[in-house]
């Protein structure tokens, strides 16, 4: 019965460095995805004021970079 729980635990230990290796090849594919449709910094606003204008715009001109007529 001893064996079989070592079996179990090397079994476990094994699928959990699999699992974890590919969690964080996920973490990178999620940075890629991030950078290419995540919107403007924070930092590149001049006030809130600029954040409020760009957030009430129609969130079709994002995609190409547009502003809308507002």
């Amino acid at each position: 019965m001893e064996t079989f729980t070592d079996i179990v635990i090397v079994i476990g230990a094994i699928l959990s460095l699999i699992l974890f290796f590919k969690v964080w090849g996920m973490c990178n594919d999620v940075r890629a995805l991030r950078e290419k449709y995540a919107p403007k910094p924070k930092e590149q606003f001049q006030s809130d004021k600029d954040i409020d204008e760009w957030l009430n715009e129609d969130p079709n001109n994002h995609k190409k970079g547009k502003k809308s007529n507002k």
